[in-house]
């Protein structure tokens, strides 16, 4: 359809920051205000996004604890990131790396 050839979609490889090894079970939401798109990373870290509408739009990803699940895995920070998707593009944003939650030490 028409609609069709105007959506885009969102690619990545989601990264341990620290190991550098794939990430599995990461959730990723793509969107803007008027629609997302959930997916998670497959064994080898990777998250393919389709049907994404054109314009600026928000990846969060957050490390689940298993395969399906929305828990958040201890010791990996959320991260975000914000893309233009044109019409019809297919955007990479290559390998994302997670990294443990930066903590802050007040004296």
């Amino acid at each position: 359809t028409v609609l069709q050839g105007r959506l885009g979609s969102v690619a990545l490889r989601v990264l341990d920051g620290a190991r550098g090894e794939p990430l599995p079970h990461v959730n990723a939401w793509v969107g803007t205000g008027e629609t997302t798109a959930l997916g998670q990373s497959d064994a080898s870290g990777r998250i393919a996004l389709e049907g994404i509408l054109p314009g600026r739009v928000m990846v969060y990803l957050v490390a689940a604890q298993a395969r399906g699940s929305l828990v958040r895995r201890p010791g990996y920070a959320e991260d975000l990131h914000w893309v233009d998707v044109g019409p019809g593009d297919r955007v990479d944003l290559g390998d994302v790396h997670l990294w443990a939650p930066a903590r802050l030490l007040l004296s």
